[in-house]
């Protein structure tokens, strides 16, 4: 009789321990991964129902600083020491041909930008 309550009780406590970690993983997994696309996509829904053209560019706290094709000496100092490390935005319409141009004029560069999640492509957004 003891050991039938002694093996229910381990056993309760291991379905305990499994509810309890998987509860820990399914919070994990949900604040790392899910929460902030829901919030990147909230920011870019906000961001495209804000602008008056495209191409538009933003800072990391989702102020417009202005529109319009921007061009630099270098690309690479462009994305890389300028508008990545200042979290610039890009907000555009493939369709709109200064957005097309900007791609372009970003070249290989372009990759980068989008990789740093600071490119946002107003047609995605529903």
């Amino acid at each position: 009789m003891d050991q039938k309550k002694k093996y229910k009780t381990s056993k309760t406590v291991k379905i305990g321990v499994i509810v309890v970690w998987t509860a820990i993983i399914l919070f994990v997994i949900w604040n790392f991964t899910i929460q902030p696309r829901i919030e990147d996509k909230k920011e870019g829904e906000r961001l495209c129902s804000l602008i008056q053209a495209t191409p538009a560019w933003a800072d990391e706290y989702g102020e417009i600083l202005g529109y319009g094709y921007i061009e630099s000496d270098s690309k690479s100092v462009l994305v890389n020491d300028l508008l990545i490390p200042k979290r610039i935005k890009f907000i555009y319409n493939p369709n709109c041909y200064a957005c097309q141009d900007q791609i372009e004029y970003f070249g290989s560069e372009w990759e980068n930008y989008v990789k740093s999640g600071l490119t946002i492509d107003c047609t995605k957004i529903k």
